[in-house]
């Protein structure tokens, strides 16, 4: 700490009144601190963002080796910097890859997916102003980008050996928005028609891919928010009263389950079972005190449902 008082006490020309260039105290190499570790009151363990700025983690994909691997806005592990997207394995993290053929972006990705062939599909954020950003594409020979847009891109997944790409954006040089297809070649639209809305969620359940959003027409049919394709055919899992379906899962048994915001907003709900027909909450609903809950994702494992979202209560309103 400089010597001399705040404002008057001091004779020097710091800020403090301090003489400029005075030592703040014994001089600390760097190998001073290789015994050392971070101080939990000052640190956190994990993932940290930009400086000032909390870390986020927008996206997950598991790759053919099992491994997990992380993709977000974050670019700092135990004080020493990372890209935003990084690799758990065998009980640490440590950077997806060795080599960038395009340079990390500073905001990072928004999403990522892994095919079955290894194949790592991204999506750039862009987390300020008029948003827009990139997907790359390496299928093993480097990361290249294959279109950029304007909007936001939410999710990836690969089905049936191709890349879909969901969101609230624009392809660029083209009218195909909401949900795309590359399929190896080129940009195309969803098969058999567009989707008229925003798709937030894909989740592809063995033969079979399901998008969620907030819609109401894809693939030249009808269907309220959620919509399933298995190749061939579309069909409709109409969700009406839903003003946006975020998050898709389904058990062991096959049961689909769907998570977002629908129903009356002064009503519990957030989660719902596929019955055949219609949906149905599970339970008593999940709820933001005196509001719906909204889910933004979930995962079935084990026999067990986990959603997450806002939602300080579950199995209906507090009393």
């Amino acid at each position: 700490e400089n010597g001399g008082g705040e404002g008057t006490g001091g004779s020097g020309t710091g800020a403090g009144g301090g003489t400029p260039g005075a030592s703040c105290g014994a001089d600390v190499a760097v190998s001073d601190l290789d015994a050392g570790s971070w101080d939990d009151r000052f640190t956190i363990a994990g993932l940290t963002g930009p400086d000032g700025i909390a870390p986020l983690v927008y996206d997950f994909a598991q790759d053919p080796d099992g491994s997990l691997v992380a993709a977000g806005r974050f670019q700092w592990l135990d004080g020493e910097r990372i890209p935003p997207l990084m690799r758990f394995s065998e009980g640490e993290w440590q950077p997806a890859r060795a080599d960038w053929e395009l340079p990390a972006p500073a905001d990072g990705f928004s999403a990522i997916a892994i095919a079955d062939t290894g194949a790592l599909a991204l999506a750039t954020n862009d987390s300020f102003g008029p948003r827009d950003g990139e997907i790359w594409l390496d299928e093993g020979d480097g990361l290249v980008s294959i279109g950029s847009f304007e909007g936001q891109v939410g999710s990836l997944a690969w089905f049936d050996g191709s890349l879909w790409v969901a969101g609230v954006f624009t392809l660029d040089d083209t009218a195909i928005s909401g949900l795309a297809v590359w399929d190896g070649a080129g940009w195309l639209l969803p098969p058999s028609g567009p989707l008229d809305g925003a798709a937030y969620e894909l989740f592809v359940d063995g033969a079979t891919l399901y998008v969620g959003g907030a819609f109401g027409q894809v693939g030249g049919i009808d269907a309220a928010n959620v919509a399933a394709y298995d190749g061939d055919t579309w069909s409709a899992f109409d969700f009406p009263d839903a003003v946006a379906i975020f998050a898709l899962t389904a058990d062991a048994t096959g049961e689909l389950f769907a998570g977002g915001a629908y129903g009356p907003f002064d009503e519990a709900s957030g989660v719902a079972r596929w019955t055949g027909t219609d949906w149905q909450t599970l339970g008593a609903g999940l709820a933001q005190y005196e509001t719906r809950g909204v889910v933004s994702d979930l995962v079935a494992h084990d026999g067990v449902v986990e959603a997450t979202g806002c939602f300080p209560s579950a199995n209906g309103k507090p009393s």
